[in-house]
């Protein structure tokens, strides 16, 4: 397949979206809000978990997660099909 063909069949997506869009998936209602409101919290206020911060707390809680994939994911940038976190 030629670079052309390649790109002209779009990119290729994960099914069922990244780490962090399945660790959601996998929580209890409560969290998930929880976990979404800290996403969804806008750069410059008090109340902003940072992107390590988020990985850190998922990881003490057992979820495999990395830094980049939480980042990813706020930015928008991930296959996942939650609602991306404003910038």
């Amino acid at each position: 397949m030629t670079l052309r063909d390649q790109l002209n069949a779009g990119p290729v997506r994960k099914p069922g979206g990244c780490a962090l869009g399945r660790i959601m998936d996998a929580l209890s209602v409560e969290d998930r809000e929880a976990l979404q409101a800290a996403l969804d919290e806008p750069r410059g206020s008090d109340d902003r978990f940072t992107n390590l911060e988020l990985a850190d707390i998922l990881q003490a809680e057992g979820f495999e997660i990395r830094l980049k994939t939480v980042e990813t994911h706020r930015k928008g940038g991930c296959s996942c099909e939650h609602p991306r976190a404003t910038k």
